[in-house]
């Protein structure tokens, strides 16, 4: 792709269980992608119906069935294998994006050399409810980044036409990998450019209308976690998409968490920033 083309752009998206937030995830890029390959992997929840109501030409969704980690890896190789876009974006059914977010990410690969071949995007990992976020969002050093850059970060845009591009890895630690295994967020500063902006990851909420082990995918267990995060920066601004109009079978996003969890984040806020002052933070998956 030469300068200041335009990029096309697909997003790539595998969901089970995700009613909460799907609506929101895929109508904050709609207008960014050119298209968008979404699998569903036998959500029993309103996910489905909850795709359905956006209708949009750019969208292709099939139900598919995976019973193990391989399989859903065996998946997003056949989300790339179908991808005909210049690039890709990784898009999970709880990652929710600002339009300044998307648009550094479009100048960015416009206005990059060709040596470019993926984008890492920070995250607000949101805790509690939309005003908080896990601490690990801003102190996470994230290895191969740059060392003046802290916070959770993930690889989300990818060249298309890398060199034997491919998958490896069982779920979740599945990787977008070159010819001979080594995996692409690897390659650091050489190839890959990272952002400012960050998007909303919302993994620590609750992700389904379902309850317990129900509601889990596969090696997912339950993700909603008591604790009191940080208060989100005052200059943050929430996506736009949480301001549209939605269908009434759309949960609303600014829902707040049961007293139940208020009460348990209090008793059990203390034990985790121990835990992580004396053990660290987690290690970081090849998918990350």
């Amino acid at each position: 792709m030469s300068k200041n083309k335009q990029p096309t752009i697909t997003a790539q998206v595998m969901v089970k269980n995700e009613d909460q937030w799907i609506w929101y995830a895929l109508k904050s890029v709609l207008d960014f992608v050119d298209r968008l390959l979404i699998y569903d992997t036998g959500s029993k929840d309103k996910t489905v119906s909850i795709i359905k109501t956006i209708n949009s030409p750019k969208i292709v969704f099939e139900e598919k069935q995976a019973s193990r980690p391989a399989e859903l890896t065996a998946l997003r190789q056949k989300q790339l294998e179908r991808t005909e876009t210049d690039w890709l974006l990784v898009l999970d059914g709880d990652e929710v994006w600002p339009r300044k977010a998307l648009i550094e990410a479009r100048e960015m690969i416009v206005n990059s050399s060709l040596d470019i071949w993926g984008i890492v995007v920070p995250a607000w990992n949101l805790i509690g409810d939309l005003y908080h976020f896990h601490p690990e969002s801003q102190d996470f050093q994230w290895p191969y980044a740059p060392r003046e850059r802290k916070g959770w970060m993930n690889l989300r845009f990818i060249r298309r036409d890398i060199p034997g591009l491919h998958l490896e890895g069982d779920y979740p630690d599945e990787a977008y990998c070159l010819k001979g295994g080594k995996a692409l967020q690897e390659l650091g500063e050489k190839r890959l450019g990272f952002l400012e902006n960050r998007y909303f990851h919302l993994t620590y909420l609750k992700r389904s209308s379902l309850r317990g082990e129900s509601s889990w995918g596969l090696k997912r267990g339950p993700r909603k976690i008591p604790e009191i995060g940080r208060r989100l920066p005052k200059l943050v601004s929430f996506p736009e998409v949480f301001y549209l109009p939605k269908p009434e079978i759309v949960p609303s996003c600014w829902r707040k968490p049961p007293l139940r969890d208020k009460i348990k984040a209090v008793i059990l806020t203390p034990l985790k920033w121990l835990k992580r002052l004396i053990f660290g933070y987690r290690s970081l998956s090849r998918r990350g």
